[in-house]
């Protein structure tokens, strides 16, 4: 097994395997967390027309799912899924090290800084999500760029797609199969010390 460093340094096999299972397990809290929030909007009684929709798309769906049908024929639940990252961002705040120095109107940011950004943050700015703890899958955002739920540019996640397979498969089966219904007609709001 040859696995190195960008600068030619070997890595050990205990490297390598944490970098696999890594690889392997990278976004599953954040997809539960979504899911669980896609869900939680979902089954909210004030949100019965959105519910109502998504049904309407997945009787129209044929019962064996797949990528292609899922990824292309979806996207009243491609568009529940990412509100619910908006609104609700598993992940709270991205850091980067700046590889070099920029300059962001008057700052200078050096090289090796940590720079960071909230979604959480910019998901809630009332100029580009007006009313911003409204869950509306039908929203548009108003600022370009302002929706990194997945990140942006070259720092987006690699594993976007697979992630929405993932959620709008499990909302398209347990909604398919099941009625669901809350215990409370309350959306819980988020626990920020619990979170990522």
């Amino acid at each position: 097994l040859k696995a190195v460093y960008r600068d030619g340094t070997r890595m050990s096999l205990h490297e390598v395997c944490g970098m696999i299972v890594a690889a392997m397990f990278a976004g599953q809290h954040t997809s539960t967390i979504t899911t669980s929030w896609s869900m939680l909007h979902l089954m909210h009684p004030k949100n019965k027309k959105w519910l109502d929709k998504l049904h309407k798309e997945i009787d129209e769906f044929p019962a064996q799912l797949n990528y292609d049908n899922v990824m292309d024929e979806m996207p009243f639940a491609e568009r529940c899924v990412r509100e619910s990252i908006r609104r609700d961002p598993p992940l709270l705040m991205v850091m980067r090290m700046v590889k070099a120095e920029v300059k962001v109107g008057s700052y200078v940011v050096p090289k090796g800084d940590i720079i960071a950004c909230s979604p959480l943050l910019s998901h809630h700015d009332e100029e580009a999500f007006p009313n911003p703890r409204l869950w509306d899958p039908e929203r548009d955002e108003k600022v370009d760029g302002a929706f990194i739920g997945f990140g942006a540019g070259v720092h987006k996640c690699i594993g976007q797609k697979f992630a929405l397979l993932q959620v709008k498969t499990i909302l398209a089966t347990a909604f398919r199969e099941y009625d669901f219904q809350l215990l409370r007609d309350e959306v819980p709001d988020p626990d920020y010390h619990t979170m990522v």
